[in-house]
């Protein structure tokens, strides 16, 4: 936490935006902490891409995106901050997987034989993309999650918000919000020099590369037992999704849909379909059922008491049935809303 706090510190000098720093320590009860003040704003990718709210701001924001990196690359150095060769370091851990993918091998190919030279050695963020970005009506309002800041090439930071999984859909490749050449339009005009195109491509192909690798650990992290988790089961899954993702990137031709092979009898990689379930059953036995014991009563065949915090399920049901809310009545000594199915006999009661 202390050298987030730095890294914070640094970079509002720097005159990146980021949350005003409050308070940190390293230990409080057990558990280091950081408070910062709070910053109005959306971080909900779907929302910053499509919502009408943000129409206005989205044509302006891979150039000012382009803009807050190069401050960000022009930082003071942090002390503490790792500097490592980012693909040997990845190759490693890729390795210790031991699952390798012809995909993936493909992939690592064609890095090490395409490998530019480096722009240079600076603060870098890690994590700059789309989801860690807070944004206004304005545009920028801060940039968050500075925990994997290090040192080294500043075109990682823009090849990674480039990385398709980034886009959120979108068909624009910087973050979703603009093209490249926007994003490298904004970053020559605060850094005072123009990146390649080929070289920030690298770093495009190097963070499609990494993101799968990550994916790839986070799914062994719960197949092999040691975190249960229906999280790291789903990004898991995400593994698929970067095979294809970088075989794009590299311009490996699409497969004609008539000329494709038939299905396979299960999803490719894992989780498989059945440990998927698996999964979900787990995280229902372990973190739903508990809160949920005492949930839904049947009382006297046909009527039904949720006991819940909310009115979600009494809503999901109402949704199911077609039927209509028809307003307040009393159950016991309590006041409860009710609904009426397409059936047309009675409710079933929500306790508020």
């Amino acid at each position: 936490m202390a050298r987030e706090a730095a890294l914070i510190r640094a970079a509002r000098e720097a005159g990146v935006p980021v949350p005003r720093l409050v308070d940190h320590a390293p230990d409080v009860l057990g558990s280091p902490y950081l408070i910062t003040e709070h910053v109005d704003g959306e971080t909900i990718p779907w929302r910053l891409l499509r919502d009408p709210e943000f129409a206005d701001v989205r044509p302006k924001l891979a150039a000012e995106l382009g803009r807050v990196a190069a401050r960000i690359h022009a930082m003071p150095d942090v002390p503490g901050l790792a500097s490592a060769d980012r693909l040997e370091s990845l190759v490693e851990l890729y390795d210790e997987l031991a699952q390798p993918l012809p995909s993936l091998e493909i992939g690592l190919r064609w890095l090490r034989a395409h490998r530019p030279e480096l722009a240079g050695n600076t603060v870098v963020h890690g994590d700059f993309r789309t989801g860690n970005l807070i944004i206004g009506p304005d545009g920028l309002a801060a940039v968050l999650d500075w925990e994997l800041a290090h040192r080294g090439d500043p075109l990682e930071d823009l090849g990674w918000l480039c990385v398709k999984a980034w886009r959120f859909s979108s068909p624009l490749p910087a973050g979703g919000f603009g093209t490249r050449e926007e994003l490298l339009d904004g970053y020559a005009e605060a850094a005072g020099f123009r990146p390649g195109p080929a070289a920030v491509r690298w770093w495009e192909v190097f963070g499609t590369f990494r993101w799968a690798v990550l994916c790839l650990r986070q799914a062994d992290r719960h197949l092999s037992g040691r975190i249960r988790s229906v999280e790291l089961a789903a990004v898991g899954r995400r593994v698929c999704e970067q095979e294809h993702d970088l075989l794009t990137a590299l311009g490996t031709p699409a497969v004609p849909v008539d000329a494709a092979p038939d299905p396979a009898p299960d999803l490719h990689g894992r989780p498989t379909a059945a440990e998927l379930v698996e999964a979900v059953a787990e995280f229902l036995r372990a973190d739903v059922m508990p809160g949920t014991r005492d949930g839904c009563r049947s009382r006297r065949g046909w009527r039904r008491t949720c006991w819940a915090s909310s009115h979600a399920s009494c809503a999901w049901a109402l949704r199911r049935s077609g039927g209509t809310w028809t307003g307040s009545r009393r159950w016991g000594s309590r006041r409860t809303r009710s609904w009426r199915g397409r059936c047309g006999r009675a409710p079933w009661p929500c306790r508020t």
